[in-house]
């Protein structure tokens, strides 16, 4: 586990969420991002295969940009504004 504050790469992870925020990611991919300040206590968990069928560079940018995207979606649903 990182926090934001440990790790500042994590913070474009979870960039929307506050920065006692703490993080973990996984080497397939996943990620968990737990939010102790935002709507009293928020977790997101993104459970993926980026090494199927095969773990390259290219996947690598992939799965980065994905967790960016699922965490802005996330809150913004939260929120009820558009993505």
């Amino acid at each position: 586990w990182d926090t934001l504050a440990d790790a500042p790469s994590r913070r474009p992870y979870c960039a929307n969420m506050s920065a006692l925020t703490f993080t973990h990611t996984g080497y397939t991919g996943t990620l968990v991002c737990a939010d102790p300040v935002t709507r009293s206590g928020l977790l997101t968990v993104l459970l993926t295969n980026r090494v199927y069928p095969k773990a390259d560079d290219a996947s690598e940018h992939r799965i980065h940009d994905a967790r960016i995207r699922f965490n802005e979606a996330v809150l913004a649903a939260l929120s009820g504004a558009e993505v």
